[in-house]
Protein backbone atom coordinates (compact mmCIF):
# COMPACT_ATOMS: atom_id res chain seq x y z
CA UNK A 1 0.00 0.00 0.00
CA UNK A 2 1.30 3.32 -0.97
CA UNK A 3 2.14 5.29 2.10
CA UNK A 4 1.54 8.44 0.28
CA UNK A 5 -1.96 8.10 -0.64
CA UNK A 6 -2.61 6.16 3.06
CA UNK A 7 -1.88 9.40 4.23
CA UNK A 8 -3.49 11.62 2.25
CA UNK A 9 -6.46 9.30 2.62
CA UNK A 10 -6.52 10.14 6.41
CA UNK A 11 -6.43 13.72 5.55
CA UNK A 12 -8.57 14.27 3.71
CA UNK A 13 -11.61 11.69 4.27
CA UNK A 14 -12.61 12.81 7.14
CA UNK A 15 -13.44 16.56 5.63
CA UNK A 16 -16.90 14.57 4.09
CA UNK A 17 -19.38 14.41 6.57
CA UNK A 18 -18.66 18.25 7.00
CA UNK A 19 -19.16 18.78 3.31
CA UNK A 20 -22.18 17.10 3.22
CA UNK A 21 -24.15 18.93 6.52
CA UNK A 22 -23.13 21.79 4.24
CA UNK A 23 -24.48 20.78 0.88
CA UNK A 24 -27.79 19.54 2.30
CA UNK A 25 -28.32 22.56 4.32
CA UNK A 26 -27.51 25.00 1.69
CA UNK A 27 -29.92 22.61 -0.72
CA UNK A 28 -32.86 22.53 1.54
CA UNK A 29 -33.33 26.24 1.31
CA UNK A 30 -31.55 26.33 4.81
CA UNK A 31 -29.07 28.53 3.99
CA UNK A 32 -26.41 30.24 6.15
CA UNK A 33 -27.33 33.97 7.45
CA UNK A 34 -24.04 34.65 9.02
CA UNK A 35 -20.86 32.53 8.99
CA UNK A 36 -21.55 31.64 12.93
CA UNK A 37 -23.30 28.53 11.58
CA UNK A 38 -20.43 27.39 9.04
CA UNK A 39 -18.58 27.76 12.04
CA UNK A 40 -20.99 25.86 14.03
CA UNK A 41 -20.68 23.07 12.09
CA UNK A 42 -17.44 22.44 11.23
CA UNK A 43 -16.44 23.17 14.97
CA UNK A 44 -18.33 20.18 15.89
CA UNK A 45 -17.99 17.72 12.75
CA UNK A 46 -14.67 18.27 11.44
CA UNK A 47 -12.88 17.30 14.85
CA UNK A 48 -15.88 14.49 15.48
CA UNK A 49 -14.60 12.93 12.06
CA UNK A 50 -10.80 13.08 12.48
CA UNK A 51 -10.85 11.71 16.07
CA UNK A 52 -13.33 8.91 15.16
CA UNK A 53 -11.02 8.18 11.88
CA UNK A 54 -7.68 8.19 14.11
CA UNK A 55 -9.21 6.48 17.50
CA UNK A 56 -11.66 3.90 15.34
CA UNK A 57 -10.37 3.87 12.05
CA UNK A 58 -6.67 3.37 11.91
CA UNK A 59 -6.60 0.51 14.29
CA UNK A 60 -9.75 -0.93 12.15
CA UNK A 61 -7.54 -0.29 9.14
CA UNK A 62 -4.17 -2.20 10.53
CA UNK A 63 -6.36 -4.80 12.16
CA UNK A 64 -8.43 -5.33 8.52
CA UNK A 65 -4.42 -4.98 7.18
CA UNK A 66 -3.51 -7.67 9.32
CA UNK A 67 -5.92 -10.48 8.92
CA UNK A 68 -5.49 -9.66 5.19
CA UNK A 69 -8.95 -8.36 4.65
CA UNK A 70 -8.01 -4.97 3.89
CA UNK A 71 -9.86 -3.95 0.78
CA UNK A 72 -13.05 -1.38 -0.07
CA UNK A 73 -15.83 -3.92 0.94
CA UNK A 74 -14.70 -4.88 4.19
CA UNK A 75 -13.63 -1.48 5.51
CA UNK A 76 -17.18 0.75 4.36
CA UNK A 77 -19.14 -2.28 5.98
CA UNK A 78 -17.10 -1.98 9.21
CA UNK A 79 -17.33 2.11 8.76
CA UNK A 80 -21.00 1.70 8.28
CA UNK A 81 -21.04 -0.62 11.64
CA UNK A 82 -18.80 1.62 14.05
CA UNK A 83 -19.75 5.30 12.48
CA UNK A 84 -23.40 4.50 13.91
CA UNK A 85 -21.79 3.42 17.94
CA UNK A 86 -19.98 6.88 17.71
CA UNK A 87 -22.49 8.92 16.05
CA UNK A 88 -24.80 7.85 19.04
CA UNK A 89 -22.27 8.33 21.53
CA UNK A 90 -20.93 11.54 20.55
CA UNK A 91 -24.49 12.86 20.14
CA UNK A 92 -25.39 11.51 23.80
CA UNK A 93 -22.23 13.69 25.36
CA UNK A 94 -23.15 16.29 23.34
CA UNK A 95 -27.20 16.28 24.84
CA UNK A 96 -25.11 16.12 28.28
CA UNK A 97 -23.07 18.78 27.15
CA UNK A 98 -26.47 20.99 26.28
CA UNK A 99 -28.14 19.55 29.69
CA UNK A 100 -30.75 18.25 27.52
CA UNK A 101 -31.91 14.93 26.69
CA UNK A 102 -32.68 12.51 23.56
CA UNK A 103 -36.24 11.98 23.72
CA UNK A 104 -38.38 12.50 20.88
CA UNK A 105 -35.99 10.75 18.69
CA UNK A 106 -36.09 7.37 17.84
CA UNK A 107 -32.91 5.17 19.46
CA UNK A 108 -32.21 4.08 15.45
CA UNK A 109 -31.73 7.59 14.23
CA UNK A 110 -28.66 8.09 15.74
CA UNK A 111 -27.44 4.75 14.56
CA UNK A 112 -28.82 4.84 11.09
CA UNK A 113 -27.16 8.76 10.87
CA UNK A 114 -24.05 7.29 12.43
CA UNK A 115 -23.68 4.70 9.98
CA UNK A 116 -24.45 6.56 6.82
CA UNK A 117 -21.90 9.23 8.21
CA UNK A 118 -19.05 5.95 8.49
CA UNK A 119 -19.71 5.43 4.67
CA UNK A 120 -19.39 8.68 3.43
CA UNK A 121 -15.96 8.65 5.46
CA UNK A 122 -14.95 4.68 4.32
CA UNK A 123 -15.65 5.14 0.76
CA UNK A 124 -13.25 8.26 -0.37
CA UNK A 125 -10.59 6.80 2.49
CA UNK A 126 -10.61 3.49 0.37
CA UNK A 127 -10.56 5.19 -3.12
CA UNK A 128 -7.96 7.74 -2.12
CA UNK A 129 -6.19 4.89 -0.88
CA UNK A 130 -6.44 3.20 -3.78
CA UNK A 131 -7.90 -0.31 -1.59
CA UNK A 132 -8.56 -2.94 -4.09
CA UNK A 133 -12.92 -3.48 -3.83
CA UNK A 134 -12.79 -6.69 -2.46
CA UNK A 135 -10.05 -9.28 -1.69
CA UNK A 136 -11.51 -13.58 -1.19
CA UNK A 137 -9.10 -15.17 0.86
CA UNK A 138 -7.92 -18.50 -1.00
Amino acid sequence: MNKFRLNLAFFIAPIFPALYMLFVAYIFGEGFSSKKEIFFIFLFSLPTSYISCLLIGAPSIRILDKIGLLCLVYLVLIAAALGGGIYYLFGYAFMIFLDSSMSGISPFEPLIWGSFFGVVVALPFSLIAGLPFLITKK
